[in-house]
Protein backbone atom coordinates (compact mmCIF):
# COMPACT_ATOMS: atom_id res chain seq x y z
CA UNK A 1 0.00 0.00 0.00
CA UNK A 2 1.36 3.53 -0.97
CA UNK A 3 1.86 5.54 1.66
CA UNK A 4 4.04 8.08 0.09
CA UNK A 5 1.22 11.00 0.12
CA UNK A 6 1.66 11.00 3.59
CA UNK A 7 4.74 13.23 2.86
CA UNK A 8 3.30 15.53 0.54
CA UNK A 9 2.51 18.47 0.21
CA UNK A 10 -1.27 18.85 1.59
CA UNK A 11 -2.19 21.85 -1.57
CA UNK A 12 -0.76 18.60 -3.96
CA UNK A 13 -3.25 16.20 -5.97
CA UNK A 14 -0.95 13.28 -4.51
CA UNK A 15 -2.02 14.22 -0.99
CA UNK A 16 -6.04 14.37 -2.39
CA UNK A 17 -5.92 11.12 -3.93
CA UNK A 18 -4.10 9.79 -0.80
CA UNK A 19 -6.69 11.06 1.83
CA UNK A 20 -9.38 10.21 -0.21
CA UNK A 21 -8.13 6.13 -0.40
CA UNK A 22 -7.10 6.30 3.33
CA UNK A 23 -10.87 7.21 3.92
CA UNK A 24 -11.89 4.85 1.45
CA UNK A 25 -9.83 1.93 3.04
CA UNK A 26 -10.99 2.71 6.12
CA UNK A 27 -14.43 2.88 5.91
CA UNK A 28 -14.45 -0.42 4.21
CA UNK A 29 -11.80 -2.34 6.45
CA UNK A 30 -14.43 -0.74 9.86
CA UNK A 31 -17.91 -1.98 8.53
CA UNK A 32 -20.85 -0.08 9.49
CA UNK A 33 -18.71 2.32 11.91
CA UNK A 34 -20.13 5.88 11.93
CA UNK A 35 -17.27 7.08 13.64
CA UNK A 36 -13.39 6.77 13.69
CA UNK A 37 -9.93 7.81 15.21
CA UNK A 38 -8.39 10.76 13.45
CA UNK A 39 -5.04 10.57 12.77
CA UNK A 40 -4.41 13.95 11.88
CA UNK A 41 -1.23 15.40 13.95
CA UNK A 42 -4.04 17.35 16.72
CA UNK A 43 -6.08 14.36 17.43
CA UNK A 44 -3.73 11.59 17.50
CA UNK A 45 -5.95 8.48 16.76
CA UNK A 46 -7.44 9.56 20.45
CA UNK A 47 -10.54 11.41 19.18
CA UNK A 48 -13.36 10.25 17.10
CA UNK A 49 -15.12 11.73 14.12
CA UNK A 50 -17.21 10.87 11.16
CA UNK A 51 -15.51 10.61 7.48
CA UNK A 52 -15.94 14.45 6.25
CA UNK A 53 -15.35 15.71 9.31
CA UNK A 54 -11.33 13.64 9.58
CA UNK A 55 -11.13 14.95 5.91
CA UNK A 56 -11.04 18.48 6.79
CA UNK A 57 -8.55 17.83 9.75
CA UNK A 58 -6.10 16.05 7.15
CA UNK A 59 -6.60 18.96 5.48
CA UNK A 60 -5.89 21.76 7.65
CA UNK A 61 -3.62 19.90 10.57
CA UNK A 62 -1.94 17.28 8.25
CA UNK A 63 -1.67 13.83 9.11
CA UNK A 64 0.30 11.86 11.73
CA UNK A 65 3.33 10.86 9.59
CA UNK A 66 4.55 9.10 12.68
CA UNK A 67 1.25 6.73 11.98
CA UNK A 68 3.10 4.16 9.35
CA UNK A 69 0.90 1.47 10.17
CA UNK A 70 -2.68 1.92 9.89
CA UNK A 71 -3.62 -0.24 12.61
CA UNK A 72 -6.32 1.96 14.17
CA UNK A 73 -8.39 1.62 10.22
CA UNK A 74 -8.62 -2.19 9.54
CA UNK A 75 -5.08 -2.54 8.29
CA UNK A 76 -4.34 -6.40 9.44
CA UNK A 77 -1.92 -6.84 11.89
CA UNK A 78 -0.32 -9.23 9.53
CA UNK A 79 1.21 -6.18 7.11
CA UNK A 80 2.79 -4.88 9.87
CA UNK A 81 4.13 -7.94 11.94
CA UNK A 82 7.17 -8.21 9.29
CA UNK A 83 8.32 -5.16 9.24
CA UNK A 84 8.07 -5.02 13.25
CA UNK A 85 9.99 -8.10 13.49
CA UNK A 86 13.55 -7.26 12.61
CA UNK A 87 13.20 -3.84 14.52
CA UNK A 88 11.68 -5.70 17.82
CA UNK A 89 15.13 -7.82 17.95
CA UNK A 90 17.37 -5.37 16.80
CA UNK A 91 15.92 -3.42 19.58
CA UNK A 92 16.02 -5.89 22.41
CA UNK A 93 20.00 -6.65 21.18
CA UNK A 94 20.41 -3.02 21.48
CA UNK A 95 19.30 -2.20 24.87
CA UNK A 96 19.81 -5.43 26.88
CA UNK A 97 23.67 -4.06 27.87
CA UNK A 98 21.66 -0.68 29.63
CA UNK A 99 19.42 -2.97 31.63
CA UNK A 100 22.11 -5.05 33.17
CA UNK A 101 24.86 -1.28 33.53
CA UNK A 102 21.41 0.07 35.66
CA UNK A 103 20.30 -3.47 37.34
CA UNK A 104 17.16 -3.34 35.81
CA UNK A 105 15.15 -6.85 35.15
CA UNK A 106 11.94 -7.73 33.60
CA UNK A 107 10.30 -6.92 36.31
CA UNK A 108 11.45 -2.99 36.46
CA UNK A 109 9.12 -2.48 33.12
CA UNK A 110 5.63 -2.92 35.30
CA UNK A 111 2.52 -4.06 34.63
CA UNK A 112 2.51 -3.28 31.19
CA UNK A 113 0.27 -5.26 29.00
CA UNK A 114 1.12 -5.94 25.29
CA UNK A 115 -0.88 -4.72 22.86
CA UNK A 116 -0.08 -5.46 19.00
CA UNK A 117 -1.55 -2.59 17.62
CA UNK A 118 0.06 -0.01 20.60
CA UNK A 119 3.43 -1.87 19.78
CA UNK A 120 3.60 -0.79 16.12
CA UNK A 121 3.01 2.78 16.63
CA UNK A 122 5.54 2.70 18.72
CA UNK A 123 8.28 1.14 16.34
CA UNK A 124 6.68 3.94 13.70
CA UNK A 125 7.50 6.55 15.88
CA UNK A 126 11.19 5.75 16.96
CA UNK A 127 12.04 5.59 13.35
CA UNK A 128 10.90 9.18 12.80
CA UNK A 129 13.03 12.40 13.30
CA UNK A 130 13.25 14.32 16.67
CA UNK A 131 11.77 17.44 14.02
CA UNK A 132 11.89 18.07 10.15
CA UNK A 133 14.91 18.34 8.87
CA UNK A 134 16.56 16.82 12.42
CA UNK A 135 18.63 14.20 10.44
CA UNK A 136 20.20 16.51 7.79
CA UNK A 137 22.16 18.42 10.79
CA UNK A 138 24.94 16.09 10.27
CA UNK A 139 26.57 15.90 6.50
CA UNK A 140 27.12 12.36 5.04
CA UNK A 141 30.31 10.60 6.26
CA UNK A 142 30.48 11.89 10.19
CA UNK A 143 31.75 9.71 12.37
CA UNK A 144 29.69 10.17 14.94
CA UNK A 145 29.20 7.12 17.34
CA UNK A 146 26.06 5.30 15.56
CA UNK A 147 24.64 4.07 18.62
CA UNK A 148 25.24 3.80 22.04
CA UNK A 149 26.96 0.79 21.83
CA UNK A 150 29.55 2.17 19.81
CA UNK A 151 30.47 4.88 22.57
CA UNK A 152 30.44 2.79 25.14
CA UNK A 153 33.22 1.00 23.68
CA UNK A 154 35.15 4.28 22.67
CA UNK A 155 34.98 5.41 26.21
CA UNK A 156 35.73 1.85 27.38
CA UNK A 157 39.06 2.07 24.68
CA UNK A 158 39.92 5.70 26.31
CA UNK A 159 40.21 3.67 29.83
CA UNK A 160 37.05 5.94 31.19
CA UNK A 161 36.03 2.95 33.83
CA UNK A 162 33.89 2.91 36.18
CA UNK A 163 33.00 1.06 39.64
CA UNK A 164 29.55 0.44 40.86
CA UNK A 165 29.16 0.44 44.63
CA UNK A 166 25.78 -0.84 46.24
CA UNK A 167 24.50 1.98 48.78
CA UNK A 168 21.96 2.37 51.81
CA UNK A 169 18.81 4.25 50.38
CA UNK A 170 19.12 6.75 53.27
CA UNK A 171 22.71 7.32 52.59
CA UNK A 172 24.01 5.66 55.78
CA UNK A 173 26.94 3.66 54.49
CA UNK A 174 28.34 1.83 51.40
CA UNK A 175 27.74 -1.70 51.05
CA UNK A 176 31.51 -2.29 51.31
CA UNK A 177 34.45 -4.05 52.98
CA UNK A 178 32.51 -5.17 56.05
CA UNK A 179 29.20 -4.52 54.76
CA UNK A 180 28.92 -6.25 51.21
CA UNK A 181 27.19 -8.75 52.15
CA UNK A 182 24.77 -6.98 54.10
CA UNK A 183 21.32 -6.83 53.08
CA UNK A 184 19.92 -3.86 55.44
CA UNK A 185 21.71 -1.18 56.96
CA UNK A 186 23.66 -1.34 60.30
CA UNK A 187 22.53 2.05 61.00
CA UNK A 188 18.45 2.68 59.34
CA UNK A 189 17.67 -1.17 59.04
CA UNK A 190 16.66 -0.32 55.47
CA UNK A 191 16.69 -2.96 52.92
CA UNK A 192 19.25 -3.01 49.83
CA UNK A 193 16.97 -4.46 47.85
CA UNK A 194 13.66 -2.34 45.69
CA UNK A 195 10.66 -3.37 46.48
CA UNK A 196 7.84 -4.49 44.18
CA UNK A 197 3.92 -3.30 44.14
CA UNK A 198 3.49 -6.34 45.86
CA UNK A 199 5.54 -5.06 48.62
CA UNK A 200 7.78 -8.23 48.24
CA UNK A 201 11.67 -7.74 48.13
CA UNK A 202 12.83 -8.38 44.73
CA UNK A 203 16.56 -9.45 45.88
CA UNK A 204 18.89 -8.62 43.21
CA UNK A 205 17.39 -5.52 42.08
CA UNK A 206 19.12 -2.11 44.11
CA UNK A 207 17.23 0.65 45.14
CA UNK A 208 20.55 2.82 45.19
CA UNK A 209 23.60 2.81 43.43
CA UNK A 210 26.88 4.75 43.94
CA UNK A 211 28.91 5.50 40.48
CA UNK A 212 32.42 5.80 41.26
CA UNK A 213 35.15 7.06 38.13
CA UNK A 214 38.95 6.16 39.47
CA UNK A 215 40.90 9.04 38.77
CA UNK A 216 44.25 7.33 38.47
CA UNK A 217 43.46 5.35 35.15
CA UNK A 218 42.64 9.06 33.83
CA UNK A 219 45.95 10.42 34.83
CA UNK A 220 47.65 8.01 33.28
CA UNK A 221 45.83 8.61 30.50
CA UNK A 222 46.62 12.28 30.15
CA UNK A 223 50.10 11.60 30.05
CA UNK A 224 50.01 9.28 27.30
CA UNK A 225 48.96 12.43 25.08
CA UNK A 226 52.36 14.48 24.20
CA UNK A 227 50.48 17.37 23.96
CA UNK A 228 48.81 17.05 27.65
CA UNK A 229 51.68 15.62 29.18
CA UNK A 230 53.60 18.74 28.25
CA UNK A 231 51.04 20.85 30.05
CA UNK A 232 51.00 18.81 33.26
CA UNK A 233 54.90 18.77 33.76
CA UNK A 234 54.84 22.09 32.81
CA UNK A 235 55.26 23.57 36.50
CA UNK A 236 58.42 22.23 36.84
CA UNK A 237 60.24 22.87 33.17
CA UNK A 238 58.81 26.75 33.47
CA UNK A 239 61.39 29.46 34.22
CA UNK A 240 59.90 31.20 37.29
CA UNK A 241 59.56 34.93 37.45
CA UNK A 242 60.02 37.02 40.58
CA UNK A 243 57.52 38.82 42.22
CA UNK A 244 54.79 37.36 39.69
CA UNK A 245 52.30 34.78 40.58
CA UNK A 246 52.54 33.25 37.04
CA UNK A 247 51.76 29.31 37.82
CA UNK A 248 49.75 28.21 41.24
CA UNK A 249 53.18 26.13 42.00
CA UNK A 250 53.98 30.03 43.23
CA UNK A 251 51.47 29.96 45.62
CA UNK A 252 52.42 29.44 49.63
CA UNK A 253 50.22 26.21 49.52
CA UNK A 254 52.04 24.50 46.57
CA UNK A 255 55.40 25.34 48.25
CA UNK A 256 54.35 24.19 51.34
CA UNK A 257 53.79 20.60 49.64
CA UNK A 258 57.17 20.91 48.21
CA UNK A 259 59.27 21.45 51.75
CA UNK A 260 57.18 18.73 53.45
CA UNK A 261 57.34 16.13 50.73
CA UNK A 262 60.81 16.09 49.14
CA UNK A 263 60.49 12.95 47.71
CA UNK A 264 57.45 13.50 45.87
CA UNK A 265 58.91 16.39 44.38
CA UNK A 266 61.73 14.72 42.78
CA UNK A 267 59.26 13.37 40.44
CA UNK A 268 58.83 16.11 37.67
CA UNK A 269 55.30 13.77 36.74
CA UNK A 270 53.96 14.60 40.15
CA UNK A 271 50.28 16.17 40.22
CA UNK A 272 48.18 17.84 42.79
CA UNK A 273 44.62 17.77 42.85
CA UNK A 274 42.42 20.61 44.01
CA UNK A 275 39.54 19.48 45.93
CA UNK A 276 36.80 21.42 46.54
CA UNK A 277 33.41 21.03 49.01
CA UNK A 278 29.52 22.15 48.63
CA UNK A 279 29.08 25.67 49.92
CA UNK A 280 27.05 26.89 52.82
CA UNK A 281 23.17 25.88 52.82
CA UNK A 282 21.75 29.66 51.78
CA UNK A 283 18.76 28.98 53.46
CA UNK A 284 18.71 28.71 57.01
CA UNK A 285 18.56 31.93 59.20
CA UNK A 286 22.39 32.00 60.54
CA UNK A 287 23.80 30.76 57.39
CA UNK A 288 26.52 32.72 56.82
CA UNK A 289 30.42 30.71 57.49
CA UNK A 290 32.13 34.27 58.59
CA UNK A 291 29.11 36.19 60.44
CA UNK A 292 27.45 33.00 62.31
CA UNK A 293 25.32 34.12 65.08
CA UNK A 294 25.24 37.43 63.65
CA UNK A 295 23.97 36.73 60.45
CA UNK A 296 21.79 39.53 59.43
CA UNK A 297 19.01 37.34 58.07
CA UNK A 298 15.11 38.55 57.89
CA UNK A 299 12.37 35.73 56.36
CA UNK A 300 9.72 37.50 54.02
CA UNK A 301 6.32 37.44 55.65
CA UNK A 302 4.43 36.50 51.77
CA UNK A 303 7.40 35.06 50.14
CA UNK A 304 8.36 33.00 53.22
CA UNK A 305 12.09 33.37 51.85
CA UNK A 306 15.10 34.18 53.83
CA UNK A 307 17.27 37.28 52.70
CA UNK A 308 20.71 38.82 54.37
CA UNK A 309 20.36 42.58 54.43
CA UNK A 310 23.89 42.74 55.97
CA UNK A 311 25.44 43.22 52.76
CA UNK A 312 26.41 46.83 52.82
CA UNK A 313 29.01 46.61 55.50
CA UNK A 314 31.48 45.31 52.84
CA UNK A 315 31.15 48.72 50.75
CA UNK A 316 33.99 51.36 51.20
CA UNK A 317 33.46 53.12 54.13
CA UNK A 318 32.41 56.53 52.63
CA UNK A 319 30.12 54.31 49.82
CA UNK A 320 26.75 56.58 49.11
CA UNK A 321 25.15 53.04 49.44
CA UNK A 322 25.93 52.93 52.96
CA UNK A 323 23.65 55.90 53.85
CA UNK A 324 20.77 55.03 51.38
CA UNK A 325 17.79 53.58 53.67
CA UNK A 326 14.79 53.41 51.04
CA UNK A 327 16.42 51.25 48.58
CA UNK A 328 17.58 48.41 51.31
CA UNK A 329 16.23 47.57 54.54
CA UNK A 330 14.75 51.48 55.80
CA UNK A 331 18.24 51.23 57.77
CA UNK A 332 21.74 52.98 57.31
CA UNK A 333 24.89 51.18 57.40
CA UNK A 334 27.92 52.19 59.57
CA UNK A 335 29.17 48.76 60.74
CA UNK A 336 32.45 47.13 59.56
CA UNK A 337 32.61 43.49 57.76
CA UNK A 338 33.27 40.33 60.48
CA UNK A 339 36.98 39.25 60.03
CA UNK A 340 37.35 35.41 57.67
CA UNK A 341 37.61 32.87 59.89
CA UNK A 342 40.95 30.81 60.36
CA UNK A 343 40.89 27.22 59.66
CA UNK A 344 42.24 26.75 63.49
CA UNK A 345 38.67 28.41 64.62
CA UNK A 346 36.67 26.77 62.50
CA UNK A 347 38.08 23.55 63.85
CA UNK A 348 37.68 24.07 66.93
CA UNK A 349 34.05 25.02 66.23
CA UNK A 350 33.30 21.34 65.01
CA UNK A 351 35.59 19.61 66.84
CA UNK A 352 32.78 17.81 69.10
CA UNK A 353 30.10 17.46 66.71
CA UNK A 354 29.01 13.91 66.73
CA UNK A 355 26.93 13.46 63.06
CA UNK A 356 24.85 10.75 62.22
CA UNK A 357 25.39 9.87 58.92
CA UNK A 358 21.92 9.41 56.45
CA UNK A 359 19.63 11.20 54.64
CA UNK A 360 17.00 9.67 57.32
CA UNK A 361 18.56 9.98 60.97
CA UNK A 362 20.83 12.52 59.90
CA UNK A 363 22.06 15.37 62.16
CA UNK A 364 24.48 16.70 64.75
CA UNK A 365 23.82 15.82 68.27
CA UNK A 366 25.65 17.19 71.41
CA UNK A 367 25.12 19.24 74.56
CA UNK A 368 25.49 22.40 72.56
CA UNK A 369 24.07 22.27 69.59
CA UNK A 370 22.03 25.42 69.71
CA UNK A 371 25.61 27.19 69.52
CA UNK A 372 26.40 25.62 66.10
CA UNK A 373 24.09 26.59 63.94
CA UNK A 374 26.20 27.13 60.73
CA UNK A 375 28.03 23.83 60.97
CA UNK A 376 26.27 20.59 60.84
CA UNK A 377 29.28 18.41 60.89
CA UNK A 378 32.90 18.25 60.56
CA UNK A 379 34.57 18.35 57.28
CA UNK A 380 36.68 15.77 56.57
CA UNK A 381 39.48 17.61 54.76
CA UNK A 382 40.33 18.19 58.79
CA UNK A 383 41.63 14.60 58.61
CA UNK A 384 43.93 14.95 55.66
CA UNK A 385 47.75 15.82 56.05
CA UNK A 386 48.53 19.35 55.43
Amino acid sequence: MDKSWMHADRRSKAYELGVEGFLNFSVENLGNATHIRCPCVKCGNIRLFGVGIIRDHLYFNGIDQSYKFWTWHGEPWEWTTNASRNVEEDEQSRFSFVFEEVGMDDNDLGDIGFDPYEFANVIGDGDQPLYPGSRDLLSEGNTLPSSMYEAKKTLSSLGMSYEKTHACPNDCILCRKDYEDSTNCPTCGVSRWKEGKDSILKEGVLVKVVWYFPPIPRLKRMFQSHKTAKSLTWHAARKSVDSQMSHPADSPSWKLVDDKWPEFVKELRNLRLALSSDGFNPHRYKACPICGDDTPSHRFKNGHKICYIGHKKWLPINHPYRRQSAAFNGKPQYGTPPEPLTGAEVLHMVEDINYIWGSKNGGSVGENDGDRVCWKKKSKFFDLEY
